[in-house]
């Protein structure tokens, strides 16, 4: 009994070790990371490798990704979210998940000379059967990496993703160089989980035991099968644009909306990567108290905002200049499609953390109720958008549905909070506002002065005109009675603190 109490002192004293503020600091800086070898090593790999040969990867990409959801099971979310823990319930995930992870690697690995015929491309069931053997890798952290969450320790996991970054990053870039082509993609994928299990086990203080209790699973059970059924519907959103593209119109054009597509979704996962794992971690804690929840959620809108909004004009005014200094003339296809992203850049984020707030008040089932009518819409939508529009019909059909989602999320979200109308208007409308100000001059601006776009000064156009935009973005931050990134950073965790 005595050593029980002992060793539960120990692990409260490990748990408080971490405040929410190095939290945040080191899930910023593991998002930073991330950013710069998700954006700028893709970005290398894409001057060496062509539109096809990226098409090809994120072919085999929808049907790996499955994998990955399956192994998860939602049960590293149920293990956060859980105000207690157990070693039987933490060793039965464990060995679940693993079981689960490799009974689904070899159903992929048999089956991906059938996946190759729906594409009419062999390379693709070759990538994936290579790929199948991620998701061993994936499972064998999942419960070390949810503890880590719980209490709080980012800097573990900000060390151990930059570290199968940089390697993984190296051994890719090495093998285009040497013409490897898709397979520097594939090599990249493999080196960078198998670095980040090894890595997560090196940091980690837990290790699974010889135990399998089924009873232990009936605590997490419920939660875990509607949020596996929520992210499900959720990936056949974020894929089903990519499988449509691909199966119609082929590797090099969705190699082009895929790049489109990771341009747009690199700058979300950046933010979103360090803030709401920690606003998840936190808000569970105070996930009895309305009036916290409420507040945090409204602050977290005000800041993602902030943040966003001037990603989101560059996005929309400069995707000629961005995609020419960037990726080069061969990608020159994409410029279409980013404005159309930048639009769904003002409001993706937000509904992010709508999905969080659902999953720390133990709100699945609604989630299981929107995402079940919305998810066929997107298919729909994407299935008419290319017959229609092609790639770009599609990006429109995203924009449009994400938006009734985003529409919806808030709806159910704010009555669960009771937030009102007023309470949004009062965090909107500055935002808004000066949203529409640096939107009118970037306007008149463009459209003012007509140059001619020539390879030696694009990249000079382009980084004059994001200054531009930033400059005037952030100077109304001074001239303008609003709330700063740091009031609204500090505010933000002084109450969640409290």
């Amino acid at each position: 009994m005595h050593s029980t109490k002992v060793a539960s002192k120990s692990r409260m004293s490990h748990l408080n070790k971490f405040s929410v503020g190095d939290a945040y600091n080191w899930s910023f800086m593991r998002s930073l990371a991330r950013l710069f070898f998700s954006l700028i090593v893709p970005i290398i790999l894409a001057r060496i490798l062509s539109p096809n040969e990226f098409g090809l990867m994120a072919m085999s990409a929808v049907f790996i990704g499955i994998g990955s959801l399956i192994s998860d099971l939602g049960t590293g979310d149920a293990l956060i979210q859980r105000q207690s823990r157990s070693q039987a319930l933490e060793s039965t995930i464990f060995w679940l998940n693993l079981t689960i992870a490799t009974i689904f690697a070899a159903i992929l690995f048999a089956t991906a000379s059938v996946i190759s015929g729906v594409y009419n491309n062999t390379i693709v069931g070759d990538i994936i059967q290579f790929m199948s053997i991620m998701f061993l890798f994936q499972s064998l952290s999942i419960v070390q990496v949810s503890l880590m969450k719980k209490k709080k320790d980012f800097k573990s996991i900000a060390i151990a993703e930059v570290f199968s970054q940089v390697i993984s990053s190296i051994f890719a870039i090495t093998l285009a160089l040497n013409d490897f082509g898709v397979w520097s993609l594939v090599a990249f994928a493999l080196t960078k989980s198998l670095l980040y299990v090894l890595a997560i086990w090196f940091f980690s203080d837990w290790m699974p035991s010889w135990v399998f209790k089924y009873n232990e699973l009936k605590n997490v059970i419920n939660f875990s099968i509607n949020l596996t059924y929520v992210k499900f519907l959720n990936y056949i959103e974020r894929n089903a644009d990519k499988f449509i593209v691909g199966f119609y119109q082929g590797a090099n054009v969705l190699g082009v909306y895929s790049r489109s597509y990771s341009t747009f979704s690199s700058s979300m996962k950046f933010i979103n990567g360090f803030y709401n794992p920690v606003f998840y971690s936190v808000i569970v804690e105070a996930q009895n108290d309305r009036d916290k929840l409420k507040k945090a959620l409204l602050e977290s809108y005000q800041l993602l905002l902030f943040i966003f909004i001037p990603i989101s004009l560059i996005f929309i005014f400069l995707s000629n200049e961005l995609v020419l200094t960037i990726f080069g003339e061969q990608w020159i296809e994409m410029a279409p499609m980013l404005p159309i992203f930048g639009y769904i850049l003002l409001f993706k984020p937000l509904n992010k953390l709508n999905v969080e707030m659902f999953k720390a008040v133990s709100k699945v089932n609604i989630m299981s109720n929107i995402w079940s009518f919305f998810t066929p819409l997107f298919v729909i939508g994407f299935l008419i958008g290319n017959e229609f529009y092609g790639s770009l019909g599609v990006v429109y059909a995203y924009l449009f549905v994400s938006l009734l989602l985003f529409f919806t999320t808030s709806r159910s979200i704010f009555k669960l909070l009771k937030i009102t109308k007023k309470n949004v208007i009062n965090k909107f409308t500055n935002h808004i506002a000066r949203g529409f100000l640096v939107a009118a001059c970037m306007i008149l601006y463009k459209y003012s002065f007509t140059y001619h776009i020539d390879n030696v000064y694009v990249g000079f156009v382009f980084m004059g005109n994001v200054i531009i935009i930033l400059l005037f973005y952030y100077l109304l931050q001074i001239f303008l009675p609003i709330a700063t990134q740091n009031w609204a950073y500090c505010e933000l965790k002084q109450r969640l603190q409290k």
